[in-house]
């Protein structure tokens, strides 16, 4: 899960923290492409 965790540090970054509803999303979308194998 190190694509969600890059993506939740940019966002706070750049002052727009995503909600824990938008991390549970990308992380399922990522589990059922199948792109956490390439994480």
């Amino acid at each position: 899960m190190e694509r969600v965790r890059v993506f939740v540090e940019e966002m706070c970054e750049i002052g727009r923290p995503p909600s824990l509803r938008q991390i549970g999303r990308l992380a399922k979308t990522l589990r059922a492409t199948g792109r956490d194998l390439l994480i």
